[in-house]
């Protein structure tokens, strides 16, 4: 079997090979040639990586570097996208290289952690990858909400754009597993696959009759349903309770002309909590996975319980990524956490390969759930522990990527 050397994997060497990975993106995933092209330019051909062979792009990939976070901080995250072999090139092993070379790379460049959303589990489980949230839609008729003026609802526009991050930045960290967006998966929010998306800002009541900071938004678009008009919104976040009502005040105001309202969210998202209603479809549009490319990277970044203390043993095996199999101790306390090679025999052990210890950092499925699928083991003592470090959740994300 071909054994890959560096120069088989890297950026693309010509503006030649930036089209070469347009047209297998293209191919791949019958979108149009020339936005294929403008696509992979304004995603950055330095983010893109080819495998080649005999001189010539054979597979490609989109990196997209950003963060992810976890027990409320940001751990930084590469997503993966754009995963393309044209027709000539299938069923070689291509996508399995390419995978296993970018996973390499990234481990090797000390990133934490890589996230993507898989046409086809078995290729990317094969190089470590495994679930780790659900990307979920829910689509719902208008609120029965009465929207309380004091909060205004402006337009927004670019100047806004600090101000919007900021609030997404403060709704997003106390969620495991939304994202710190980088720039492409902001663009996604604003105009995606010729639709373009409108923000409505809500800012504090100020001092006699002012307006003060900007404290949630909504970025939506409409199309012609069934029989009104459907909303579609690309983005939703708030740092205060009563904007969240204020933004469902705006959704209800759309009753008259709008049959449904759609958009992202997990099943603990707190806008269902604020709109009381049960009356929505929660559909699963997708799982992500999430690999650990470098494990002390990533256990020692992210968050962790602030009131728990606790030594845990972990045998760890990773077929591509040396450096994270063995033997490790995770130590917690205060909220952090350290990872050393310190053999400590006596503590509580848990067995994980790379799928495992993904899934198990996701704190998805919990011990009890991960060790039925296979991908743990451990004893009692160890499982009732990894529960209480790694807190079991349901993570979930806002945008796909």
């Amino acid at each position: 079997m071909h054994t890959p050397h560096a120069d088989d994997f890297g950026p693309p060497r010509s503006e030649a090979e930036v089209g070469a990975y347009a047209r297998m993106v293209s191919l791949s995933f019958a979108s149009d040639p020339a936005r294929a092209v403008e696509w992979a330019h304004r995603s950055g051909p330095t983010n893109i990586r080819l495998l080649h062979e005999g001189g010539r792009p054979v597979a490609g990939l989109l990196r997209l570097p950003m963060g992810q976070h976890w027990g409320g901080r940001s751990v930084p995250m590469v997503g993966i996208a754009g995963v393309a072999v044209p027709p000539e090139n299938r069923g070689r092993g291509y996508a399995r290289r390419l995978m296993a070379l970018a996973v390499r790379e990234l481990a090797d460049e000390g990133v934490a952690l890589s996230t993507l959303y898989a046409s086809t589990q078995p290729l990317y489980r094969s190089v470590g990858y495994e679930q780790a949230g659900a990307y979920c839609r829910v689509k719902m008729p208008p609120p029965r909400a009465t929207p309380d003026h004091r909060w205004a609802l402006c337009p927004l526009t670019e100047a806004d754009e600090p101000e919007a991050r900021g609030v997404y930045a403060r709704f997003a960290r106390g969620f495991d597993g939304t994202l710190n967006r980088g720039d492409y998966v902001w663009r996604r929010t604003l105009e995606f696959r010729e639709r373009t998306y409108i923000g409505l800002g809500v800012r504090e009541p100020g001092p006699a009759g002012a307006t003060g900071p900007l404290r949630g938004y909504m970025r939506y678009s409409q199309t012609r349903g069934d029989r009104l008009a459907d909303v579609l919104i690309s983005d939703l976040a708030f740092d205060h309770p009563d904007a969240g009502r204020r933004l469902l005040g705006a959704m209800a105001d759309f009753g008259t002309v709008v049959d449904s309202i759609t958009f992202a969210a997990g099943a603990t998202h707190p806008i269902l909590t604020l709109n009381g209603s049960l009356w929505f479809d929660m559909e699963l549009g997708d799982y992500w996975l999430m690999r650990v490319c470098d494990a002390r990277a990533a256990l020692e970044a992210r968050g962790w319980p602030a009131g728990v203390k606790a030594r845990l043993r972990l045998e760890v095996t990773d077929a591509l990524v040396p450096a994270n199999a063995g033997v490790w101790t995770l130590s917690v306390e205060g909220g952090r956490a350290t990872l050393e090679r310190d053999d400590a025999p006596g503590l509580p052990t848990l067995r994980a390969n790379e799928r495992g210890l993904a899934s198990l950092y996701a704190g998805y499925l919990g011990a009890h759930g991960l060790a039925l699928a296979g991908l743990i083991e451990g004893d009692a003592e160890a499982m009732a522990l990894a529960d209480s470090i790694f807190v079991r959740a349901t993570p979930w994300m806002l945008d796909a990527f």
